[in-house]
């Protein structure tokens, strides 16, 4: 029973360390790509060639660059979350009614005040559903650490 403890934390620090790192950087990206369109443009599609790597080949990938462990893993792990956080942070920015934008301005609100207290809690049904979808990528993509010695339940699984 303590492997099982043991290995239920391995597998929540990796999957915490690199969702936390990949929502930090994937909301304000995701902001940037609504607020400019070729940048935009660019970061989706970068992000989206990321995430059409397979999993085990992104491991393979960050050994030569990290070695073995967990470092490679959490890399691993933050590069597949970013897509479908700053896919998400994007469209719900983008799916906010012109009026309600206008309305902001109207008042007078400066463009940083207009996001954090119009645009973002109108998007956040859309960042959160992204922010869902990543975790349960994540913890699948978790598992496959253990190839690279990163530890988590695909230690008991690879045993």
């Amino acid at each position: 029973m303590a492997k099982v403890w043991q290995h239920t934390g391995e597998h929540l620090v990796l999957v915490g360390i690199s969702l936390s790192s990949a929502i930090t950087l994937a909301i304000p990206l995701g902001v940037l790509a609504a607020r400019r369109y070729r940048l935009g443009q660019v970061l989706l599609g970068v992000a989206g060639i990321i995430q059409t790597v397979p999993s085990l080949a992104l491991f393979v990938f960050m050994i030569p660059l990290l070695s073995i462990g967990g470092p490679p893993a959490i890399i691993a792990m933050f590069l597949y979350s970013l897509l479908l956080i700053i896919r998400n942070t994007y469209a719900g920015l983008k799916d906010i009614p012109p009026v309600i934008v206008e309305s902001a301005q109207a008042l007078g609100l400066p463009a940083r005040a207009r996001l954090r207290i119009v645009e973002l809690p109108l998007a956040t049904r859309a960042i959160l559903a992204g922010i869902k979808t990543s975790v349960v990528i994540n913890v699948g993509t978790a598992t496959l650490g253990a190839l690279i010695g990163a530890g988590g339940y695909g230690s008991m699984i690879s045993v």
